[in-house]
């Protein structure tokens, strides 16, 4: 989802995901597909484990 190389580093990796988060957000973006908010639901729900 975020297209990162494995080796980043960890300040490049929160940049990114704050990035994703903002702009794939469901109040930032009401008319998602079903699709769109379920990647964002998974994308969350991997950042919580």
């Amino acid at each position: 989802m975020l297209a990162l190389p494995l080796d980043c580093t960890e300040q490049r990796f929160l940049t990114a995901w704050r990035r994703f988060v903002k702009s794939n957000h469901p109040d930032v973006n009401p008319d998602q597909t079903p699709e769109e908010r379920r990647r964002f639901a998974e994308a969350v729900g991997l950042w919580r484990r």
